[in-house]
C-alpha cells in the first residue's frame, strides 16, 4: 500500500516543480498494479485527500486520482505535518505488510493555518511536528520516503525532510537544482 503526500504550496510554481511533480506522480499511479492499495494527499493550506481511505489501483480509480491531481490548485502554506499524519492514518487501516508514504515538497513546513509574515517554525516546533508523525505511526510500521524538489537549498526544509525519513525508516532524496 502506498500514499503519495504532495506539496501544493504556491512556491511549487517556481522552476516548474508543480508540473514535474504532477507528471511524475500521475506516471507512478499509472504503473501501480491493480492489486495495490493507494491514496493521494495534498498539503498546502491543510491536508486534502483524493478519497478518505485507500482504494485499489483499478483503471477507473487511477484515472480518477490523476484527474484529481491535475485539477488541484496551489495554496498558501505548507501544512506538511497534517499531510503526513493524514497519510499515516490512511495506511494504519490496511493489513498490507508493506506500507509506504512518499512525501514530496519544496520547503519547510509552516504553521497551519498559514499566517503571512509569521516567522518560520522554530527548531522546537519542527521537533514537535516530527513527534506528531511518530505518534501517528505506532511501531513505525509505515516507511516514509521524502523527496526535496528545489532549485535552491533551504536548510530548514532539508533538515526536516531528512529527519522525517530517518524517523520512519525511509530515505531522503533531492531532485532538481
Amino acid at each position: 500500500a502506498i500514499v503519495f503526500c504532495l506539496d501544493e504550496s504556491k512556491s511549487m510554481k517556481k522552476f516548474d516543480r508543480w508540473k514535474l511533480q504532477t507528471r511524475e506522480i500521475t506516471r507512478a499511479i499509472d504503473q501501480l498494479s491493480n492489486k495495490t492499495q493507494f491514496g493521494v494527499v495534498f498539503y498546502g493550506d491543510g491536508a486534502h485527500s483524493f478519497k478518505p481511505s485507500l482504494v485499489l489501483a483499478t483503471d477507473s480509480y487511477k484515472a480518477a486520482a490523476n484527474a484529481y491531481i491535475e485539477g488541484r490548485n496551489l495554496s498558501l502554506g505548507t501544512c506538511m505535518g497534517k499531510g503526513v499524519v493524514k497519510s499515516l492514518e490512511m495506511l494504519r487501516a490496511t493489513d498490507k505488510k508493506i506500507s509506504t508514504v512518499i512525501v514530496a515538497g519544496d520547503g519547510a513546513p509552516t504553521d497551519c493555518p498559514y499566517v503571512r509574515g509569521k516567522p518560520r517554525m522554530s527548531p522546537e516546533e519542527l521537533e514537535s511536528l516530527l513527534n506528531r508523525t511518530i505518534i501517528a505511526n505506532p511501531g513505525r510500521k509505515v516507511t516514509v520516503h521524502t523527496i526535496y524538489a528545489s532549485g535552491n537549498t533551504d536548510e530548514s526544509a532539508v533538515g526536516f525532510l531528512k529527519a522525517l525519513a530517518r524517523a520512519h525508516r525511509g530515505t531522503y532524496r533531492k531532485v532538481g537544482g
